[in-house]
């Protein structure tokens, strides 16, 4: 007897590796009820990968050039709204893509970009500043292409000495958080007398717990010192000064060692004459970083030595 013949499923058997296998099915092939079917056949889990794929592979075009404009931030939002993902897991998603794609050691630099940094710390010990400037533009594209701590920090560290302004406009336009973005922007606040937006950052940098709690405190130690040099009757903030550069000094970003040891000579050092055989070595930090702290401490101590003004006794009437 010859073998019964198979019932009529509606899609050839390529069409049923398809559906196994994610291959493009055939409409022609395949009836709108057995699409109901198998689409009502998914768990909702299969369901929610699905929605976190399709939002993922957004994401992986809007990062494509490092940047999100404003077109791009919404076309992400409506999205995020049509497939219904909660904020949370909209941003997980946003940050998984941004690391994969900026992640990079230091290791894995090409060398041309090995040279261009390394020319940069360069022209930063010896204060070529006019150098600096014309590096800038080349600094945030690798900034915007590498999330390497030294891109990262050297950019961020020479706008926020040569362009505050900008600092701090692309800081408040950010759409991602940065680390040494934030760092330097404090900086940046400071030296445009700008306290209290500079202690809103310091209330935000917690959320980076895989950095040197240290690294919080060096910048209250800058601000303690800001503020006592603005007036030297409020001995409490330069006792505050010394106890969080003491923390800071013990647990720190590498990195951020030339920063310690600026900060280190113009706490424990009252008058500028101690400090002046360091101003050579460090003259970017003394010139731009720690500039404003500087200029503050020259014209108290000049306060200091200009002598009271005797009081006169009234004119007998």
């Amino acid at each position: 007897m010859p073998a019964e013949e198979p019932a009529n499923t509606g899609f050839s058997m390529g069409d049923a590796n398809a559906i196994s296998g994610g291959v493009h099915i055939d409409s022609h092939n395949v009836s709108t009820t057995n699409i109901t079917n198998i689409e009502r056949d998914k768990t909702n889990e299969e369901l929610e990968q699905e929605k976190i794929v399709k939002y993922k592979q957004l994401c992986q075009q809007v990062y494509a050039d490092g940047r999100i404009d404003p077109h791009e931030a919404k076309q992400m939002e409506d999205m995020r709204l049509t497939l219904g993902l909660d904020e949370e897991t909209a941003f997980n998603i946003q940050e998984q893509v941004r690391k994969n794609r900026l992640q990079q050691s230091s290791n894995n630099l090409n060398p041309i970009i090995k040279v261009t940094i390394n020319q940069v710390i360069s022209l930063a010990k010896s204060d070529k500043t006019d150098m600096l400037r014309l590096s800038i533009s080349r600094l945030e594209s690798l900034a915007n292409k590498y999330n390497v701590e030294e891109v990262q920090f050297y950019y961020y560290l020479i706008l926020s000495a040569l362009e505050p302004q900008k600092c701090i406009a692309n800081y408040t336009n950010r759409t991602t958080d940065n680390y040494w973005q934030a760092f330097w922007t404090y900086v940046a606040y400071l030296n445009t007398d700008q306290i209290g937006e500079a202690e809103e950052i310091l209330a935000n940098m917690e959320i980076f717990d895989n950095q040197p709690y240290g690294n919080i405190t060096l910048l209250a130690a800058t601000s303690s010192l800001y503020q006592y040099w603005s007036n030297v009757d409020m001995a409490d903030y330069l006792e505050q000064a010394k106890m969080f550069l003491e923390q800071g000094s013990i647990d720190h970003s590498e990195i951020l060692d030339r920063f310690t040891q600026v900060l280190m000579l113009i706490i424990e050092n009252d008058d500028d004459d101690s400090i002046q055989e360091f101003q050579k070595e460090f003259s970017f930090y003394f010139n731009h970083i720690f500039n404003v702290v500087m200029e503050k401490k020259k014209i108290a101590n000049i306060r200091k030595m200009i002598p009271p003004i005797p009081k006169i006794a009234p004119l007998p009437h």
